[in-house]
Formats: structure tokens, sequence, C-alpha cells
């Protein structure tokens, strides 16, 4: 509560003290900065308005400005409809020469052409275990034969069956992507 009794005062003095500064530190609300300078005459025995000459000049900079900035913003626009039919014809160039070589190499380049791990046939290692999980070929290497024990450094052995395993996947599947996955026993990270 005493907070709030705080901040209560505190606003209730800035009120009573009034602002002198705006809030972006620019301007006054006082009445000696009053945007309607004793220079202006409102309909005098002429009946037209005349603003002071201050007036004027920021009137003619904000509208050379808003000029400039449509002038920008058409130039803008101009650009994205250029940018955008370039685009457009680069697809169409693609789709073009995707068509071109799809006919003379009689294959399909579709994303849902490519094919699946169902119908790639499992790798026969001799000494490992290769299998089948859903839509993915595993190979598993226990971790007995490829760390010497209680350590985390592959043996001579180990390496020996990585070389293996590695050239047999070059040789059965040369353009699959392959994701390695390893698991560590705990207290033997590096």
């Amino acid at each position: 509560m005493n907070s709030y009794a705080r901040y209560s005062s505190l606003f209730l003095l800035l009120m009573l003290a009034g602002c002198q500064i705006g809030p972006d530190g620019k301007f006054s609300w006082t009445k000696k900065d009053n945007p309607v300078s004793s220079d202006t005459t409102i309909a005098g025995d002429k009946g037209e308005n005349t603003a002071s000459p201050a007036n004027d000049s920021a009137l003619e900079k904000l509208t050379s400005d808003n000029e400039s900035l449509h002038a920008e913003l058409a130039k803008a626009r101009q650009q994205f409809r250029v940018t955008a039919s370039e685009v457009d014809l680069i697809k169409q160039q693609l789709k073009e020469a995707n068509d071109k070589l799809a006919n003379n190499a009689g294959i399909d380049l579709s994303a849902d052409n490519a094919p699946s791990a169902n119908t790639l046939e499992a790798v026969s290692i001799e000494g490992i275990v290769v299998g089948r999980d859903k839509n993915t070929i595993r190979i598993e290497l226990p971790r007995s034969q490829l760390f010497n024990a209680n350590t985390v450094i592959i043996s001579n052995d180990g390496k020996t069956m990585l070389d293996r395993i590695a050239a047999a996947i070059k040789q059965q599947y040369p353009n699959q992507q392959i994701m390695l996955e390893a698991h560590a026993a705990s207290g033997l990270t590096p």
C-alpha cells in the first residue's frame, strides 16, 4: 500500500507541476509555444487565413517528404513486380529443364518418386547384426567388439569392423542418406 501512495503522490505532483517538455523531448506544452501564433489571422477582413512563414516552410517540407516517400514506394513496388516476374521466369525455366531432363533420361524427378527404405535390400556383413526397423535399415555394433574394455577408445578390431561396414554401405547404398546413432555407457564419456 505504501508504494501505491508513493506512485499516487508522484503522479499528482507531476500533474500539478505541468509538463514543460513533450514526450519526445522536442516541444513544450505551454502557451508560449502554441502552434497558432500571433502572426496568424483567423477570418480577418479579407476572409482568408494566412499562416506564418515558419508554418509555411514546415508544410512545404512535409509535402516534399510525403512526395518523396510516395516516389520511393512506387519504385519499391515496381522493383517487387520485376523480381516477382523474374522468379516466375526462373520457375518456368526450371520446370522446362526438369521436363527435358526427365524426357531424355526417362526418369521422374518429383519428390514423391524417391525410393523408400522398404524397397532397399538389407546389406549382409559377416559377423554384424543387420535388421529392418519400419523404413530404416539398422546396423548394430556391440560395444564389446568396437571399443577396448572399459574405455571409449576404438579397438583395432573395431576399426577393421567399421571399415568393412563402410565399404558395404558405400557399395550397397551409394545414394542414400546415412544416419549414425551412438550410445555411451555411463562414466565412459571422453
